[in-house]
């Protein structure tokens, strides 16, 4: 077979969408393309740490990448129901591989800032293939289960292992693991479909259910999503930061966000187990409850047992809700633009929390932080409210309000 033969046969090949070796491998693939936004936390200390960047400009470093991030999932609104998805994954994977394999060797702000902007932008092109075809599979609340557990599995092991190599070679640890990981997901890209048209009509009970006077909520859950997420990277981006100037150290704070890994990859096994058997509205409302709860814990005096606590409250409630943010959307509208809009709420929520997380921070004071932190959270669940319940079957809230 000649090596254009065999490349057509890789990137043109169909497959079925709801095998488990496709949702595995969208897993696994979305996992390690997300997984700067776990490690925030490290990245920050070590930037702060190693780099000798004030916390600000350790924050706009990663808000930066997110910002990349953000562009790929906006633009990805015009080209994801048309493009091979399959091509798009392997060249991001490659961009992602050589802008952290480059990371490693750059100190410079402005020259490190550029790189993780081209490398968000290409974790953004993959995060949008994946979150788009997990929208079309048959039992959505599952696959993106499956997509956050592998997130915390990540974000499980870095924070284990990552906080004594940071200590040794700095940010340079972070992103030489990551290009390790790139190396690992290359092979995968193999099993990701290849455009929507691979998936229409695999998943029928999800076509056709929006209607015109329903589809405001859907946008409004999209803002819900980019709301919490704002205000959960807000708070994220400095939990580490908040521990240190707390007098704790790096092993301890890497052991407690270690520990709370095991606790969101608890929150999205249980979002992967229960999908939409009890709705969505009481899940949603436990895990935005769990992250609030994590979140002002931060606001007083805490032990070493009370931050490992706040963060696994914090992980397992982010963790937790994902899964039924995003169900309750792709059950109302599966589209791929609409799943991909949704994406990009997220890639907006992570761009703007932890360039709003450093501009709140006052004299080395948290407070207001999490203060709005705390509020962002409460309104995504306002906002989210409407359409968890229409995804259900529970509700038409325009058709109620013109009986009423």
């Amino acid at each position: 077979m000649s090596i254009n033969a065999f490349e057509n046969k890789i990137l043109s090949s169909e497959i079925d969408i709801n095998s488990v070796k496709t949702v595995s491998s969208l897993a696994c693939v979305g996992a390690i393309g997300a997984a700067v936004i776990l490690l925030l936390p490290i990245i920050v200390g070590a930037l702060v740490d190693h780099l000798s960047m004030t916390e600000q400009l350790a924050g706009i470093i990663v808000a930066i990448d997110m910002a990349g991030y953000t562009l790929a999932t906006l633009t990805a609104l015009l080209w994801i129901h048309r493009s091979n998805w399959r091509k798009i994954t392997l060249l991001s994977l490659l961009v992602m591989l050589f802008g952290n394999v480059l990371s490693v060797f750059i100190s410079e702000f402005e020259w490190l800032a550029i790189v993780r902007f081209i490398t968000g932008l290409a974790a953004g092109a993959v995060t949008a293939v994946v979150v788009s075809a997990m929208g079309k599979t048959s039992n959505p609340d599952r696959s993106f289960g499956l997509w956050i557990v592998g997130q915390l599995f990540l974000g499980a092991f870095g924070f284990a292992f990552l906080p004594s190599y940071v200590e040794l070679y700095g940010p340079a640890a972070i992103f030489s693991l990551l290009a390790v990981l790139l190396l690992i997901a290359l092979p995968l890209t193999f099993f990701i479909p290849l455009s929507a048209a691979d998936e229409i009509n695999n998943n029928p009970e999800l076509v056709n259910k929006t209607t015109k006077s329903n589809k405001a909520f859907v946008y409004l859950g999209i803002l819900s999503i980019l709301t919490s997420y704002a205000g959960l990277t807000a708070v994220w981006s400095y939990v580490e930061r908040i521990a240190v100037g707390a007098g704790y150290s790096s092993e301890l704070i890497g052991q407690s966000l270690s520990i709370a890994s095991i606790a969101g990859i608890v929150g999205g096994l249980g979002a992967t187990i229960l999908g939409a058997k009890i709705g969505r509205i009481i899940p949603i409302s436990i895990a935005l409850t769990s992250t609030v709860v994590g979140i002002v814990v931060l606001k007083f005096e805490f032990s070493h047992v009370l931050y490992t606590l706040s963060a696994c409250l914090f992980l397992f409630g982010w963790n937790f809700m994902l899964p039924f943010f995003m169900g309750s959307i792709a059950a109302v509208d599966s589209s791929s633009r609409i799943v991909a809009l949704a994406n990009a709420a997220i890639g907006i929520g992570l761009m703007v929390g932890p360039g709003l997380g450093g501009m709140l921070l006052t004299e080395n004071s948290y407070s207001l932080l999490t203060s709005v932190g705390i509020f962002l959270i409460i309104i995504s669940l306002i906002l989210i409210t409407p359409l968890a319940l229409i995804s259900h079957g529970k509700y038409d809230f325009m058709k109620s309000l013109r009986r009423s």
